[in-house]
Formats: C-alpha cells, structure tokens, sequence
C-alpha cells in the first residue's frame, strides 16, 4: 500500500515563511491602525458638529483631530521608509502568482506609485491638519 504525501509548494522554507508570517504581522497592525483612526476621526467630526455653538467643545475637538491626523500621517511615514508596503504586497501577489511569474520591474513601477499617491495624501492631511488646528486655536480666542 502507498502513502499518502503532502504536496508542498517548493518555495516555501522557513525563512521564507517567517517573512510571510511577519508581512502579515505588518497587515494586521497598519488595518487596526486605519480602522482606529477612521473611527476617532468620524466620532470627532460628530461630537464637533453637534456641538458647533459651544466654542470649547468645538476648538478642543478640532485641535484634537488635528494632533489624531499628524500622528496618523507620522505612522504612515514610519511604515512607508521601512518597507511595509512593499513585503505585503509582494506577499499578496506571491500568493496568486508563482515567483517565476511575478514581474520585478512591474513591482518597481507599482511600489513608485503607490509611493507618490502616499506623499501626496500626506501633504492633503497635513494641510487639513493644519487647518483644522487653525480653526480650533480661533474657535478658542472666540473669532469665527
């Protein structure tokens, strides 16, 4: 009688799997982060908008939800210079793709625009951050 053998794929040897393994770590921490940030920003636009005849309230909750942005767009940073981006998506498509069919040059290409739209919206919340700061620094001293 024969046995029965698993059929692994070739690639997979365990440093290959750590990496696999701590990409995934990455992709978890950057969505809970993402998520977080979303629902303190949409509690903050609720709480400043039903709140918009009182001053403080307004000027505080402004000021916070400028200081949640400049610490979002620190952490994005943080996670675009050491490469987070870059072994999650090359993980994803390893998962449809063999190595032999992935592209290098395509992934350079991908990862230098994803880069480029990163810096952009950066620069987009940075400016509303700013803004925002403006806004509740003025809502304080009670000029509107």
């Amino acid at each position: 009688m024969a046995r029965y053998k698993a059929i692994k794929p070739v690639w997979e040897n365990p440093k290959e799997k750590q990496e696999k393994k701590e990409a995934r770590k990455k992709e978890i921490i950057f969505r809970t982060f993402s998520y977080i940030f979303v629902a303190l920003l949409i509690l903050g636009i609720i709480i400043t908008g039903t709140n918009y005849d009182n001053d403080i309230i307004f000027g505080v909750g402004y000021i916070t939800m400028s200081i949640i942005t400049v610490w979002a767009i620190i952490f994005v940073t943080y996670t675009e210079l050491k490469g987070w981006y870059k072994s999650i998506a090359y993980w994803r498509k390893r998962e449809i793709l063999t190595d032999n069919c992935i592209d290098k040059e395509i992934l350079k290409n991908d990862f230098s625009e994803h880069r480029l739209l990163m810096i952009f919206l950066g620069m987009i919340f940075l400016g509303l951050a700013v803004y925002m700061f403006v806004l509740g620094i003025r809502s304080l001293l009670g000029i509107r």
